[in-house]
């Protein structure tokens, strides 16, 4: 007997209609924001092999300017890493999204549970990466007020 069974008979949770066509909902909006995450990822890499192209044609044609090769380089990777951090919720927001559908539609339990992992997984990296940047922002105010006393 697999964990899915084990909390099934356990608890006997039962959907009913309003939370099957609310889930069902949720899935139509989760496929479409998914879809809207992968047009954005892909813009974004298209955008970013655009401008460092751009920059090292500029560096190219203005020797002396702050474009450099390394500069590129870097906003190319900076770029990848926003790609990335755009398409990883965007992925698993399709899966859960079309598992889901799938489990509503065939009354399917254990898919219905794959579905929810893939939501947890979207709620647990924007919660992860909410607390970087709160983190990263403490820090920045931290710095900030640190700057301005010692400049007195």
């Amino acid at each position: 007997m697999n964990f899915m069974e084990e909390q099934q008979s356990l608890f006997d949770l039962h959907l009913d209609t309003y939370s099957q066509e609310s889930l069902a909902e949720t899935a139509k909006w989760g496929k479409f924001l998914a879809i809207i995450g992968f047009i954005l990822t892909g813009l974004i890499l298209i955008g970013a092999f655009t401008a460092g192209s751009l920059f090292n044609s500029l560096g190219s044609a203005y020797p002396l300017s702050s474009v450099n090769q390394f500069s590129t380089v870097a906003f190319i990777i900076y770029m990848l890493i926003i790609s990335a951090l755009v398409f990883v919720p965007a992925f698993f927001m399709y899966l859960f999204s079309t598992r889901m559908k799938k489990a509503l539609k065939s009354n399917d339990q254990e898919l219905l549970g794959r579905a929810f992992a893939n939501q947890k997984v979207v709620f647990k990296f924007y919660g992860i990466l909410t607390i970087i940047y709160l983190s990263i922002l403490t820090i920045i105010i931290i710095g900030a007020v640190i700057a301005t006393t010692l400049r007195r």
